[in-house]
């Protein structure tokens, strides 16, 4: 990527123009034309850079109430076979080989905890496996995936969104239906999706601000695809941290730009007793290990375990 590519790319992932010609827009703010800029972001979805421009769905709002991060023990000569089968459940979301005993990583998403039981064990039996300890998500101190391209501060400002489930019209969800996969890489993206909608370009540019002040989008840009965009190495890393301070721990951790998900999760006493989880993506590993340094002395904890992503079987965002 040259410059021009990097000032695009990150005002497509932080400020995605929701106008009529949204290229147009771009272009005025990159100095290029509307035509460079569809040819340069068809480039970039091409070669994987950005896998799509779309709306990033908050689980919780759409009625997702029930997440759970699994560590699955799988023999390697099995792994890509179970891989394959856990990944096709539509209730997972991502899923990855880590370098771990537990060497499958894969979040499950769904309405309630009744639901999150029964994937669980269809999971166990299409797979075989028994080995598995489930670490349900209790507090959430960030989600944000976002990467670094330049050194320009980009994005809108965010609104304050309560926690609480949203009503969502019938016509709302068959628009995020619409958009979920991504708009069209074309001059107006937002009238295309209104003649599938039948409705105007107008109605679907104001829905779709509607459901972001709601907190139902929780951002609309692109999805960075971090391995192609140059950010090789992917930590998940794992602290103890002690129950009266996991509050002030884990809002420390997510102030940490590099880091795009912290989480506190429930333990399995004698299986697995890491209870603060967060993520973090680098160049190298070498950049991952010196955040991970810097975290571990600002918090004052040293008791923790770096797990490498090894392979992706699956990234995807949350559906509805």
């Amino acid at each position: 990527m040259d410059e021009i590519d990097r000032r695009l790319l990150q005002l497509i992932q932080d400020a995605f123009p929701l106008v009529n010609r949204p290229w147009a827009a771009l272009g005025r703010e990159v100095g290029i034309s509307k035509e460079e800029v569809l040819a340069r972001t068809r480039r970039l979805v091409r070669v994987g850079i950005i896998k799509r421009v779309g709306p990033i769905l908050d689980a919780r709002k759409i009625g997702l109430a029930a997440s759970s991060l699994i560590a699955m023990r799988v023999p390697p000569p099995s792994l890509e076979r179970v891989a394959k089968k856990v990944s096709a459940f539509k209730e997972v979301t991502h899923n990855y080989e880590r370098e771990h005993d537990y060497n499958l990583w894969f979040t499950v998403v769904t309405k309630d905890s009744k639901s999150l039981s029964k994937t669980l064990e269809a999971i166990k039996r299409a797979t075989g496996v028994e080995d598995l300890v489930s670490l349900p998500r209790s507090r959430a101190f960030k989600i944000k995936v976002h990467f670094r391209f330049t050194t320009e501060t980009m994005g809108r400002k965010p609104t304050q969104k309560s926690k609480e489930l949203v009503e969502i019209s019938r016509e709302e969800r068959k628009l995020l239906k619409v958009v979920q996969d991504g708009i069209q890489i074309v001059s107006r993206p937002f009238a295309k999706v209104a003649d599938v909608m039948g409705k105007s370009e107008r109605y679907v540019l104001c829905s779709i601000g509607s459901l972001i002040e709601k907190g139902v989008i929780r951002r609309f840009g692109a999805v960075i695809g971090h391995r192609a965009a140059g950010f090789r190495a992917n930590a998940m890393v794992a602290w103890k941290v002690p129950a009266e301070i996991v509050r002030d721990i884990g809002e420390k951790i997510a102030q940490f730009e590099e880091v795009t998900h912290c989480y506190e999760r429930l333990t399995v006493p004698g299986r697995w007793e890491y209870n603060v989880f967060c993520v973090i993506h680098g160049r190298n590993r070498d950049e991952c290990e010196g955040v991970i340094k810097c975290i571990s002395k600002e918090i004052g904890i040293d008791d923790y375990v770096v797990l490498y992503s090894k392979r992706e079987f699956k990234s995807s965002s949350v559906r509805i």
